[in-house]
């Protein structure tokens, strides 16, 4: 009986406790402090056999950051790609100035087949090679200078759409006939094309900040080479720049890359003021007070980049043997034309023409003829691709040359 008595209350004791166990999970707010740590310890320490499996394939998922050579070579075919952008964006400019100035004209249809072509030409180095430059955009900020071109280069689209529009529904209002000889009408164009000139001074200011990065990091030791100016050189360049600094072959190399990118833009700005007038250009400048004084400072602005040309070039280390120097010398014939074209536009040479541009442009004798806006056209873009070829010759030489590259090369002409 005993027996029989204890087996009783142990399995009702046990029925007691088990009907405890099952209710506490219903009433939440009756767990005590101690089960709820318990249980609080055990969801995290539950997940430690699977940390390691998430964290290989968080590490499978995250990109490797590039080498070093692949981001020098996609910083230098970002750079070439943005020399080229601004360039057809110019020659898109004056293009559209043309066709604006010569619509319902004989030759206005082709102009007007330019623009389009110059556009698409845009559009299809804005679209780029994405492989190419993907090292920069895996970099991140540590693409650094290169990295912000690649930004502006994808952020054109933008501006260039809205801008686009706006010259488009202008060449739709554009008038023919004797709408086109009023000076306001051509005002009204140069305002629209100024839309290009800023957006071109950043890309060409970007592309200057990352040579200058890409120098000092293809610099031997980060130690740029230096020299010094001395008495050697001629008496223009002794005027112009002071004696007691000290510059390196990279840095000049880079000077001149930026004073020639800004002159190539004058002249752009140039091509297309005087573009956007038409044929009438010259009997508006010469009845019109106000676009006599505006060609006057695009040339002024034109003839000051020129002169900081001419500065570098005659100051540099060894100017006769730098990148693209028979070029240089080609392109200073070239401006003579340049000259004699603006002398036939206003009647005479302008007061900043420099006078080493004006004797080149005496030289072989000086005719005025008939002012034909065509011809200027040509004769301007002729110089422009010429500076063109001297930019990106000056920018890859940039890119691929360090200091000791360029002593070696010094040692073996001498």
């Amino acid at each position: 009986k005993t027996s029989s008595l204890e087996l009783v209350e142990e399995t009702s004791t046990s029925t007691v406790t088990t009907k405890a166990d099952e209710e506490t999970p219903v009433k939440l707010g009756r767990r005590s402090p101690r089960i709820l740590a318990e249980e609080a310890n055990g969801f995290l320490a539950e997940p430690e056999t699977c940390s390691p499996r998430r964290s290989r394939s968080q590490k499978s998922r995250t990109p490797r950051m590039p080498s070093k050579q692949r981001l020098r070579e996609a910083s230098t075919s970002c750079v070439m790609r943005c020399l080229a952008t601004v360039h057809a964006l110019q020659r898109e400019r004056g293009h559209t100035a043309l066709a604006l100035a010569l619509k319902d004209m004989p030759k206005g249809e082709i102009a007007a087949k330019c623009m389009r072509e110059s556009r698409a030409a845009v559009d299809l180095l804005l679209a780029g090679d994405p492989e190419a430059e993907r090292p920069l955009r895996v970099a991140g900020l540590e693409a650094g200078a290169c990295g912000a071109v690649a930004e502006e280069l994808r952020r054109t689209p933008t501006w260039l759409s809205y801008d686009r529009a706006l010259l488009d529904r202008q060449f739709e209002k554009e008038a023919s006939g004797a709408g086109t000889e009023d000076p306001n009408c051509w005002m009204r164009r140069s305002s629209l094309l100024d839309k290009f000139n800023v957006r071109v001074d950043v890309l060409i200011d970007a592309c200057t900040n990352a040579l200058s990065e890409l120098l000092a990091a293809g610099t031997a030791d980060g130690c740029l080479q230096v020299w010094t100016r001395n008495d050697g050189y001629d008496g223009f360049a002794k005027g112009q720049i002071c004696h007691d600094d000290d510059e390196s072959t990279g840095e000049w190399l880079l000077s001149l890359f930026k004073h020639y990118a800004h002159c190539k833009e004058a002249l752009g700005r140039l091509r297309s003021f005087v573009s956007a007038g038409g044929q009438h250009a010259p009997e508006l400048v010469r009845n019109s007070f106000r676009a006599r004084r505006r060609l006057n400072e695009v040339i002024e602005h034109k003839d000051r980049m020129l002169r900081r040309v001419l500065s570098t070039e005659q100051a540099g280390p060894n100017s006769a043997e730098h990148p693209g120097a028979h070029t240089a010398a080609a392109l200073h014939k070239m401006l003579g034309s340049v000259t004699l074209l603006e002398r036939a536009l206003m009647g005479c040479f302008a007061r900043s023409t420099p006078l080493e541009v004006m004797h080149e442009a005496l030289k072989n004798g000086y005719e005025t003829g008939h002012f034909d806006v065509h011809e200027w056209f040509r004769t301007l873009s002729s110089a422009i691709d010429l500076m063109v070829n001297l930019d990106q010759a000056l920018a890859a030489f940039i890119c691929t040359y360090s200091e000791s590259d360029w002593r070696s090369n010094e040692g073996e002409g001498m």
